[in-house]
């Protein structure tokens, strides 16, 4: 059941993209089209004439559907542009995530990282399956380095011997760092599961009511 729930870069293709963003701006002056009269005569079809006369509730319906279908792709993008985690709307995908968190890695950040899989709120908990829930714990607990990081904000790992450059301790840690950082993007994937739903239900209820002129059109069409 949870994985017919689309994770936010299923969600990213459809409200990242800049087109589909533009239908936010829609409902703001949709109406305009929809109480324009002129308008609705030039987009009558042949088949909404009826004994020589325009079926303007045809055209009405369509124009109805058109604009209630771009107000649900703008609530979801909406949605999609507040809460998408930003290390998935503002990253390829994971390995580009991947690789620029490693750049940049210290103690610091890998303690923050396990701090936020170690705080997991219910409504996200429920949403995650039990592979995702197993690597979480493995990796939010896991001592990286020979030291306990007492200070967060120290810049480098500080072991018995001396101090570690930035640079040596991702050297050292660099398949468990990986493997830390890869799981970490998995829960942002996952994350938010009832808004998941919601912005996936308002895309797929703006992309029906878009799609449902053009197949009533054709069906008429084929039954003429």
């Amino acid at each position: 059941m949870l994985s017919l729930i689309p994770n936010w870069q299923i969600l990213k293709a459809i409200g990242g993209s800049r087109t589909v963003a533009l239908a936010g701006f829609f409902p703001f002056v949709g109406y305009l089209f929809l109480a324009n009269q002129e308008l609705s005569q030039n987009l009558s079809l042949v088949i909404d004439m009826i004994d020589g006369q325009v079926n303007h509730d045809a055209v009405a319906d369509r124009l109805r559907q058109m604009y209630f279908g771009m107000l649900f792709l703008s609530a979801g993008v909406i949605l999609y542009r507040i809460f998408c985690p930003p290390e998935i709307s503002g990253f390829a995908d994971r390995y580009d995530f991947m690789e620029r968190e490693m750049a940049i890695m210290t103690p610091t950040r890998v303690g923050l990282r396990q701090m936020a899989m170690s705080d997991l709120v219910w409504w996200n908990v429920l949403f995650l399956n039990k592979e995702l829930l197993e690597q979480i714990g493995s990796v939010k607990d896991h001592r990286f380095g020979s030291a306990e990081i007492k200070d967060m904000s120290h810049p480098i790992h500080i072991d018995k011997k001396a101090q570690k450059s930035a640079e040596n301790y991702r050297s050292d840690e660099g398949i468990g760092l990986l493997q830390m950082l890869n799981t970490y993007f998995d829960l942002k994937n996952h994350s938010a599961g009832p808004l998941r739903i919601c912005i996936a239900a308002a895309f797929l209820t703006g992309y029906s009511k878009l799609a449902w002129p053009s197949l009533v059109v054709a069906w008429q069409l084929f039954n003429a």
